[in-house]
């Protein structure tokens, strides 16, 4: 399980795991980050359906911090939609994220 906020860096780790034969990749859970919960869910599927794996589970975490206000995003390294304004060129994915998010 990778809980991660994807953006360029964490996109390209979920590619290495979701494509290794050595990890046994089942759930991703999103929060925010470099950029909203909503972009980062979107973002982690749309890494998966390019790397073929319909089959990991991705559902929704925090969207915001749990004590201290996270005011900023890393619009300037990670663009406005964390992957660089790369997201709407990957594959569109088949399915949506889980129906029950992954803080409950």
């Amino acid at each position: 399980m990778i809980d991660t906020d994807p953006g360029i860096d964490d996109a390209f780790a979920i590619t290495l795991a979701a494509r290794s034969p050595h990890v046994d990749l089942r759930a991703i859970t999103t929060v925010f980050g470099n950029a909203a919960v909503d972009q980062t869910t979107r973002n982690a599927l749309r890494v998966l359906a390019m790397c073929g794996r319909d089959d990991v589970r991705v559902a929704r975490g925090a969207e915001c911090p749990l004590v201290y206000p996270h005011p900023h995003r890393a619009e300037y390294a990670h663009g406005n939609d964390g992957l660089g304004g790369a997201s709407d060129s990957l594959p569109a994915p088949q399915r949506t994220e889980q129906a029950r998010p992954a803080v409950k």
